[in-house]
């Protein structure tokens, strides 16, 4: 989650917004030790987004492939993306609105060309959405804390600037900083980020870290200590062992097994080497591949490089639909079958019971030479 808190006059604003990234799993709360930029500039819009970082990366960047930025394309885009996150994660929904916090909270900060600058709080509530729209006048002053937990940071962004009100050399930065240091340590913290907003245009101001005592732990310390549970991570190799014996997932999407001498016997990948299909391969000692088991939209093969067994050792060997010998280069039948032994001659084989049809047999001296359908 995410919270901003600004200070807005009649000519200019001074923001600030954290960068901490928070996973709940399982009910509890892990922080990411990489953060997130949450205040990001398209145009002449300065747009702060609370809610899951996926929500936040796609609202702004739809946003930027806008035509022409609006406050009102702003709010459109919002909306979408706020139903589509009430379909996609109902339980996080339900669960966000049960503790009375906000599922999506978007503020804006625009620049005017006549210089002036006029701010935004798209907000929703039990899925009505409201927009407040703030513009500075003389001897008005404007203390707005908006995402995460934004009433309780509101109440302490008030006192904080009342009570630096008599400082004739009071950083309005100071006040901001102030309310992140008393709110951090869970689902806000990590750094903390300013911007100055003015006719002159968006001036980064500075990033620096919240002085906070983290009460929640950190997702990947979480995972080094073997304790994974739940999560997406992307473009890592994943096995079993360092080397040697064990099983192994990489960014090239595959799944290899390898042997204790390091070679890869296995591999299960989407696009196989061999045949450019969805399959397994099977490979040799020297990592040569020896079988593969393929398919796509319309077929599905066997494949040995050598001889092929197919059979149950303690029971029946079963062939369903059609059978096609018509490619075979020869069909021979063991000369224990005394069923065939010595047989000569075109047998007809019933199998409608199945929904096969029949079957044609040619044998010649006990060897089945053709079979017909």
């Amino acid at each position: 989650m995410s919270l901003c808190v600004f200070i807005q006059t009649e000519d200019s604003l001074i923001i600030g917004a954290d960068t901490a990234v928070t996973t709940t799993i399982n009910g509890e709360n892990f922080r990411h030790r990489d953060g997130f930029r949450k205040l990001i500039q398209i145009d002449n819009f300065l747009i702060f987004v609370c809610g899951y970082v996926e929500s936040a990366k796609a609202i702004t960047n739809e946003f930027k492939k806008e035509k022409v930025k609006s406050i009102e394309g702003l709010e459109r885009i919002v909306k979408n993306h706020h139903q589509e996150f009430m379909k996609k994660y109902p339980e996080k929904a339900r669960r966000l609105t049960e503790e009375r916090d906000t599922v999506l909270s978007v503020a804006a900060i625009e620049l005017r060309r006549n210089g002036k600058v006029v701010s935004y709080c798209i907000n929703t509530n039990k899925g009505i959405f409201t927009t407040k729209k703030r513009v500075g006048s003389f001897g008005q002053i404007h203390v707005v804390a908006g995402g995460f937990a934004s009433e309780k940071a509101l109440e302490l962004a008030k006192q904080s600037y009342i009570s630096k009100m008599k400082d004739k050399d009071l950083f309005a930065g100071d006040v901001i900083k102030e309310v992140f240091e008393q709110m951090s340590g869970d689902s806000i913290g990590g750094d903390l980020i300013y911007y100055v907003v003015d006719r002159r245009g968006f001036l980064f101001l500075k990033e620096e870290k919240i002085n906070e005592v983290l009460r929640i732990k950190v997702l990947e310390e979480h995972i080094s200590s073997g304790k994974l549970i739940a999560g997406t991570m992307t473009g890592f190799t994943i096995q079993t062992a360092a080397s040697g014996a064990r099983v192994a997932m990489t960014n090239l999407n595959d799944f290899s097994s390898y042997d204790f001498a390091g070679k890869r016997r296995i591999t299960i990948s989407p696009l196989t080497p061999t045949y450019g299909l969805a399959g397994l391969e099977f490979l040799d000692e020297n990592e040569v591949v020896k079988g593969h088991i393929f398919s796509n939209t319309s077929l599905m093969g066997i494949v040995g490089k050598h001889d092929l067994t197919i059979s149950s050792l303690t029971g029946e060997t079963n062939f369903l639909g059609f059978l096609d010998f018509s490619n075979a280069n020869g069909v021979n039948m063991p000369q224990k079958a005394d069923a065939f032994a010595g047989i000569t001659g075109s047998y007809l084989m019933d199998s409608t019971s199945s929904g096969g049809g029949s079957v044609l047999l040619v044998f010649s001296n006990g060897v089945l030479v053709n079979a017909i359908t």
